[in-house]
């Protein structure tokens, strides 16, 4: 299967995104070098597109390969796995059909979420 690059919107002739979610940078290197990208929290990965300027691999590659979300939309994983970024799993969708993607998924409140809420709601009230 052959990977399809496209120019990342804003950043042309510095960096492209492939269909199978991998990121490319051509600011050191003319032929490119594929990019290594940390994971957050919540198992999405990011990378840096210069200083301070963290981005989200899967709303990359939606931007690219799609176009900018409608208004209200979020970027939706079919399978429910935040870390695969292939663009046959990713989609523009609204907040409340990624809530129940998740449930679906069993994915919406995991230990590790209810955990994080409750450390959360603690530290509001001025516990530790």
């Amino acid at each position: 299967m052959i990977e399809i690059w496209k120019p990342i919107p804003g950043y042309e002739g510095q960096y492209e995104v492939s269909d199978q979610g991998r990121i490319k940078s051509y600011r050191r290197r003319k032929e490119g070098q594929i990019l290594r990208p940390g994971r957050m929290t919540a198992g999405h990965l990011s990378v840096s597109l210069g200083r301070r300027n963290s981005q989200c691999v899967h709303r990359l590659v939606l931007l690219a390969f799609v176009g900018p979300p409608p208004v209200c939309h979020e970027c939706l994983h079919a399978n429910g796995d935040p870390s695969d970024n292939r663009l046959v799993n990713l989609r523009w969708g609204t907040r409340s059909e990624n809530i129940a993607d998740a449930i679906k998924h069993g994915t919406w409140m995991t230990p590790e979420r209810l955990a994080g809420q409750i450390k959360g709601r603690l530290s509001r009230w001025g516990q530790k």
